[in-house]
């Protein structure tokens, strides 16, 4: 199957506040998740509890020294062994700020591998 991401994803190893936003505050759904990569277009973590697929959601993350809030849905939900889920989360909406510090923060780490590929060449 081909792949049909636009952007390279980027090992990314974190942890993430998420809640889904189109639910009453009373019954606002929230959790904490570990993140497995990133790109520019979206991100894939995996939490104890999961979010209804196509929900949107906000996400509060850490990248580099900076904090993003990102408006992301829900496009893939995948069960693991363990019984963690794994969410696939598609980047919906973000200030060009935010835009910036991640596209900048996916470069630096792509520069990272392509420098550790440099010094494992003869």
């Amino acid at each position: 199957m081909p792949e049909k991401r636009k952007q390279p994803r980027v090992t990314f190893r974190g942890m993430v506040f998420a809640e889904q936003v189109e639910t009453p505050p009373a019954s606002a759904n929230a959790t904490m998740g570990k993140t497995i990569d990133i790109s520019e277009g979206g991100i894939l973590l995996e939490a104890d509890s999961h979010f209804p697929f196509l929900s949107i959601i906000k996400l509060g993350l850490v990248l580099g020294s900076e904090m993003v809030d990102i408006k992301g849905q829900v496009v893939r939900l995948q069960k693991q062994r363990d019984g963690s889920i794994r969410m696939g989360i598609h980047f919906a909406d973000m200030t060009p700020q935010d835009r910036n510090t991640l596209r900048n923060y996916c470069l630096e780490r792509l520069l990272e591998y392509e420098s550790l590929d440099d010094d494992r060449a003869p």
